[in-house]
This record gives structure tokens, C-alpha cells and sequence, in this order.
């Protein structure tokens, strides 16, 4: 049995950013509210490279999704974006820029 898919982590890793060929992931649902140490989040599921994982963003990444598809994280299901990592206030963090195309900007 191959023991390397129990050794990953469910969520979507920097790591996994920075090794991804496509750094997109897609969508799967609207997402749930959740409580953690850290305050209240939303938790998506999203495929990445054709592997399904969890998917928290961080403010900076909401804002962006926000502005790139309203409000209603209904919206988001089957929307592709593109992560980056980038340095904020000191430390790696995944950062979501949408995908819009000639067509979504008319």
C-alpha cells in the first residue's frame, strides 16, 4: 500500500502551492462556517491538481473572491483561481487572485 496520500495534509498547504504545476484550484462547494483557535473561518472544499482538499482563506483572500464574484459564496462553486504565495506581515501566506476573462470583464 502506498503510504504517501496518509502522510498529506486534508488542507491546502504552502507547499503544495509552491509545487503545483497549474497553482489553481476549483470550487467544490460554498463553503461552511467554522470556528477555530484562530476565530471564525470559512472552509471550502476545492480540487487541486486533481486531489480533493480543504480550503480555508485567509481575509485578504475572502476580500479578493469578494470582489471577484460578490458576496454569495454560492457563486463560487466550479469557479477556477489562481494561489499565489506571498510575504505578509512577515510570513508566507496563500493568497487567491480570480481568473477573469475578456468575456467576464464586458
Amino acid at each position: 500500500m502506498d503510504m504517501k496520500k496518509f502522510a498529506e495534509s486534508e488542507y491546502v498547504t504552502i507547499d503544495d502551492v509552491k509545487t503545483s504545476e497549474t497553482k489553481t484550484i476549483v470550487f467544490i462547494n460554498s463553503g461552511e462556517e467554522k470556528n477555530t483557535d484562530f476565530g471564525h473561518k470559512l472552509k471550502f472544499m476545492v480540487e487541486m491538481d486533481g486531489k480533493q482538499k480543504f480550503f480555508t482563506p485567509n481575509k485578504t483572500s475572502v476580500q479578493n473572491l469578494i470582489l471577484g464574484f460578490g458576496e454569495d459564496s454560492n457563486k463560487l462553486i466550479g469557479q477556477v483561481v489562481k494561489l499565489d504565495v506571498e510575504v505578509i506581515k512577515g510570513r508566507e501566506s496563500i493568497i487567491v487572485h480570480p481568473i477573469v476573462s475578456k468575456k467576464d470583464k464586458e
